[in-house]
Formats: C-alpha cells, sequence, structure tokens
C-alpha cells in the first residue's frame, strides 16, 4: 500500500497504468489517433545499445520523448509482424523504487510483412525472455 511503499500511487494502480501505456502503444504509428500524453515531458528510453553508454557526469541519457517516437515510428512492426503477441507477463513493483514497474515479455511472431525495405521471410520468431520497466511520475 501507499504508507509501504511512500509513493503516493498504490502498487497495483501502477501496474494497471503500466498496462494502460501497453494498449495506448498500440496505435502509436498513427498520430492522429495516439495520445503522447501518456509520456511525461521529461521522459527519457534507455535501453542497453540505445542513447549511449551510462552517465558518468550526470548528463541525461536515451531518448528524450520526441526521439523515441519518431524513432518508433521510422518503422512498423506490426505490418511487418501483424501475429506479434508479446506475451506481457510478472507485473510488479520495484521494491527499492516504488514508482518502477517491471514485467516481461517473451515475444512470439511471424514476419509476414515488409520491414523496413526488407521482404517478408515467413520464419516464426520466439524470442528470449526479455526484463522491461517503466518509471512513473506522480
Amino acid at each position: 500500500n501507499r504508507d509501504r511503499t511512500g509513493f503516493p500511487i498504490a502498487p497495483d494502480d501502477l501496474i494497471a497504468r503500466a498496462k494502460e501505456v501497453i494498449v495506448k502503444n498500440q496505435n502509436l504509428q498513427d498520430p492522429a489517433v495516439f495520445d503522447d500524453s501518456i509520456y511525461a515531458d521529461n521522459f527519457r528510453f534507455v535501453a542497453p545499445f540505445v542513447g549511449g553508454a551510462t552517465s558518468t557526469t550526470g548528463e541525461k541519457i536515451g531518448f528524450t520523448k520526441a526521439e523515441f517516437l519518431a524513432s518508433l515510428r521510422s518503422f512498423d512492426l506490426l505490418k511487418a509482424f501483424p501475429n506479434l503477441n508479446n506475451r506481457y507477463h510478472a507485473f510488479r513493483v520495484d521494491v527499492f523504487e516504488p514508482n518502477r514497474v517491471w514485467f516481461q515479455t517473451r515475444a512470439k511472431a511471424t514476419h509476414t510483412g515488409e520491414l523496413m525495405g526488407a521482404a517478408a521471410t515467413g520464419k516464426a520468431l520466439e524470442l528470449p525472455p526479455e526484463a522491461l520497466s517503466m518509471t512513473f511520475n506522480e
């Protein structure tokens, strides 16, 4: 509960918000439909090999909100993999960072559409487990 975590959003509500962001991201390719206010103005996307090495001097790393959205809109995974099933699971609030929700994915998909100029291969994919997280402002 809120008293236990010290964060103003209860853990179950925080997990629900993370799931809401995942669902809303399905409209990302259509700026007329997608509401980018689900991301804070100070949003940063940071992942291995994306956005640079971990900062040792305090500078911000990763993609800004605008850079992140532009990057994801530069290709359309759902056209290339229309049956993409991320199989999200194991949602939980971090015990050390009560504003962070961790979850896992183990995606399955078949490459049946063009991707960045490459023709469909028809290959079925089952990716290894990935751990992902989202942090939330108050």
